[in-house]
């Protein structure tokens, strides 16, 4: 998570992330992809963590 917070100069220390994901709940048959807080990049980064079958990626529930 922090790989896509750092980058464009938002804080991203777990308080922040946790209060990120914890406002930001999506319907179970929702796509990460789909999502609406994406900007281009990281709407591409997260792509391509799908396309690659998530290698490196790490998503909690």
């Amino acid at each position: 998570m922090r790989n896509l917070f750092l980058p464009r100069g938002l804080a991203a220390d777990d308080p922040t992330i946790v209060r990120l994901t914890r406002g930001h709940r999506l319907p179970l048959e929702t796509g990460i992809e789909q999502t609406p807080p994406w900007n281009k990049g990281q709407h591409q980064f997260v792509c391509g963590k799908i396309d690659d079958g998530g290698a490196g990626a790490r998503l909690a529930a």
